[in-house]
């Protein structure tokens, strides 16, 4: 997708959530002269990630599709809520150890127990490894969350 064909899709999307550039402007902080470059595809390069989020969720639509559609992010990239985790060939590769970990059907049940994933010792968070200390907290803090007083309710 080109720099043109991505503002006509942008667009698109401000007229699907029914806002004017004026009105989109307003709520994302984005100047109006810059939003009507990108839409009449007048800019030399793509916007920025910034400029991208700040527009993203009042076209209706996760920032992430929007850094994908510019190149920013690569298509096989596996993301929770716009954070990118790992490349697709990691978490191949970290399914395939999670498989073979849990063979038999006895084990299946325990498959997607999150206890069972803070086992794993290479995991991350936001891209830092998890300490033994930070996975001890993290148990307890799960522990009071879903604490038997709490399976009552």
């Amino acid at each position: 997708m080109d720099v043109v064909e991505f503002g006509i899709y942008i667009k698109e999307l401000r007229k699907n959530a029914g806002l004017t550039l004026s009105k989109l402007s307003e709520v994302s902080g984005v100047s109006h002269p810059y939003l009507s470059q990108i839409e009449n595809g007048k800019l030399k390069k793509y916007p920025s990630s910034e400029i991208l989020i700040k527009i993203a969720k009042h076209l209706n639509i996760h920032y992430a599709h929007l850094l994908k559609k510019v190149g920013y992010i690569d298509e096989g990239t596996i993301m929770v809520d716009g954070e990118l985790l790992v490349s697709e060939e990691e978490y191949e590769a970290f399914k395939k150890t999670r498989d073979e970990r849990y063979e038999n059907e006895e084990d299946e049940e325990n498959l997607f127990d999150l206890f069972n994933y803070l086992e794993i010792k290479d995991i991350t968070y936001k891209g830092d490894y998890v300490t033994d200390n930070q996975r001890k907290l993290i148990v307890s803090y799960l522990d009071a969350l879903f604490s038997k007083t709490d399976k009552e309710d």
